[in-house]
């Protein structure tokens, strides 16, 4: 068996892919395959896959037709045959030695998941960003399942942010669901795997280099993401009630209204654009707030956790008070800049 399987989806990113793949070939650990799965790639990104297939017994070709991200990473995963799979996107790269790190942390701890943190990168800049939970072996995975659902803003749940059991992921059902069909599916991966995770080594670390282009900098209004959010939560209450995990309900409706909600939903709502305007945007605060599956898990989610002001917030959306949401999400900011 091979020991780790490295995934990496490609589509239309003919100017990284090479820089992708040298990063993962010009490791100091050898037991490793790469998979590149070229997701229906309509410039040179295919062509490029194949010449490095060519070039290295490591690397195998995956050609398929355009699914998404989701997709690419389900179909390397059928064809994966290490012990741990790494999901790297193709727009980005790995630290030296990053692989031998893995390898004796694995090696060290047997864990199911292995958590790390990332070197961002913004044009000639970088910035190592640590994880936001203590390096050590966790088998009470209270704490990280705290940090995870009640702040999963500081929680990186990125695919690429952890390496996986092969057999963990079998063992649990773990597959991506489609990015069309709900919103941030990394963030219900690693939630399902948090649910079921039985041993998790956090490391220090910095392991990946995530890449910060210019043009994904662009804030643009979403108009669908209420909708997918909502379904992203539907995911993942199901897949609890599946996996015997009913008293994970409170964590997961406090993810759904403060992070996915609160955190995401509202602001993208209030945001002013060429074609959304704010009164339409305080429009579908309300819708929200009306919302059956917002107004659930308003009942059902967790509290103590919060702060007497983020509890006051919380307040705010039970008795759908958009005027004062409103207030904090747009007259007091403009306020504040006023007065500077």
């Amino acid at each position: 068996m091979t020991y780790f399987s490295v995934i990496i989806p490609v589509y239309n990113i003919e100017q990284y892919v090479r820089r992708c793949v040298d990063s993962v070939l010009q490791q100091d650990f050898a037991d490793y395959e790469v998979i590149l799965v070229d997701d229906g790639s309509t410039d040179q990104s295919g062509v490029l896959c194949d010449q490095l297939a060519q070039n290295n017994p490591r690397v195998r070709v995956i050609h398929k037709e355009n699914g998404g991200l989701s997709s690419a990473r389900n179909a390397g995963v059928r064809q994966a045959k290490g012990r741990y799979i790494w999901f790297v996107d193709g727009d980005d790269w790995i630290e030296q030695g990053a692989l031998r790190t893995l390898y004796t942390c694995t090696q060290e701890t047997d864990a199911d998941l292995i958590k790390f943190g990332y070197i961002r990168v913004e044009d000639s800049a970088q910035w190592v960003c640590s994880t936001s939970v203590a390096p050590q072996v966790y088998t009470d995975l209270t704490a990280l399942q705290q940090e995870a659902f009640t702040y999963g803003g500081r929680y990186l749940l990125s695919a690429w942010s952890h390496v996986y059991k092969r057999d963990f992921l079998q063992k649990n059902d773990l597959s991506f669901v489609s990015e069309r069909e709900i919103g941030s599916e990394d963030y219900l991966f690693n939630l399902q795997a948090l649910l079921c995770a039985e041993k998790i080594a956090v490391i220090g670390d910095a392991l990946y280099y995530y890449e910060q282009r210019m043009g994904s900098l662009t804030q643009r209004y979403k108009k669908e993401l209420p909708r997918r959010y909502t379904q992203l939560y539907s995911h993942l209450r199901r897949y609890a009630k599946r996996q015997g995990k009913d008293g994970y309900m409170g964590k997961i409706c406090a993810f759904y209204i403060w992070h996915l909600i609160r955190g995401t939903c509202i602001p993208n709502a209030y945001m002013q654009t060429a074609d959304h305007t704010l009164k339409e945007g305080r429009r579908e605060v309300r819708q929200m707030l009306k919302n059956q599956s917002v107004r659930r898990a308003l009942g059902q989610m967790d509290r103590a956790v919060y702060s007497k002001k983020e509890r006051l917030f919380i307040r705010f959306m039970q008795y759908k008070l958009e005027p004062a949401i409103y207030w904090l999400y747009v007259k007091k900011p403009a306020k504040r800049g006023k007065n500077k």
